[in-house]
């Protein structure tokens, strides 16, 4: 994906055996109009949450190469997974806010890198957002196609209940 290109195409010398014939004009521009265009998307990720915490490293493709950078903004949102809550097993991931990924000119992938924190709560799988924003590609046709992605904590703690014996 690149912008528009031209060229110059210039006349000279001309020759009309003996006649009188000039230039009206002998200067042209032709150009070369791109067709070509990218889009940039984001996948869901599920990860296990791991009691010491973990990183959920999501991906960001884009299905074409571009002759520049290409950049956006990243965001975080909770969903039912929290950042920094107050409750028990409330402050699940580290939130990422005005955050910025950028793919040099010819590359095609990233990522967007996201702390989950661990803890031994039993709970519910978790869910939170990636949420890509204001898409840079110096005027290229380059677009986003998935902005959005779902970033899956999956529980692994458990408890036991157990009753003892009583004899009286």
């Amino acid at each position: 994906v690149e912008l528009d290109e031209t060229f110059d195409v210039l006349l000279s010398v001309l020759t009309a055996g003996g006649r009188s014939v000039t230039f009206a004009d002998d200067a042209a521009v032709g150009t070369i109009t791109n067709d070509d265009s990218a889009t940039v998307s984001i996948a869901d990720l599920t990860q296990v949450e791991t009691d010491g915490g973990t990183t959920f490293v999501f991906n960001v493709t884009m299905t074409g190469q571009v002759d520049t950078a290409v950049g956006a903004t990243v965001n975080t949102a909770d969903d039912t997974a929290v950042e920094g809550g107050a409750g028990v097993g409330d402050d699940d991931y580290e939130a990422i806010s005005g955050g910025a990924i950028s793919m040099a000119a010819g590359a095609t992938a990233t990522t967007v890198s996201v702390t989950v924190n661990g803890d031994e709560v039993v709970e519910l799988d978790e869910t939170f957002d990636v949420l890509l924003s204001v898409l840079t590609a110096g005027g290229r046709s380059v677009t986003f196609a998935d902005d959005a992605a779902v970033g899956t904590i999956t529980n692994d703690d458990s408890a036991t209940v157990s009753i003892a014996d009583l004899t009286q």
